[in-house]
């Protein structure tokens, strides 16, 4: 049997475990989340490297390297929209302006 003094003795011990425990599960959610979205975004970009591809041949090409520096679902969709209404060199422009503002936010 332990005694009052006892028990509250322990609860700073206790209190360090749990809160611990809860950093380390809501670190794993958060990397969970992370992963998730990684994997959206390089489907997108896989989707919009075929779209581009099958509109544009090999003159897309420059566009590849362009997409793997966006990371942004929204910004990949407003991407899609203009491989269907933008020829090739206005695309490849639009996309350079919209890499180089989201590396100076």
């Amino acid at each position: 049997r332990m005694t009052l003094e006892e028990r509250v003795a322990r609860w700073p011990d206790q209190w360090i475990r749990r809160g611990m425990e809860q950093g380390i599960e809501r670190g794993r959610a958060e990397g969970v989340e992370r992963g998730i979205e990684q994997g959206r975004v390089e489907g997108e970009r896989t989707v919009l490297r075929r779209l581009a591809a099958r509109r544009f041949g090999k003159s897309a090409e420059p566009l590849y390297l362009l997409l793997d520096k966006v990371h942004s679902t929204a910004k990949l969709e407003e991407i899609s929209e203009w491989i269907m209404a933008e020829p090739i060199g206005q695309l490849i422009a639009k996309v350079e302006a919209a890499v180089a503002d989201d590396s100076v936010h």
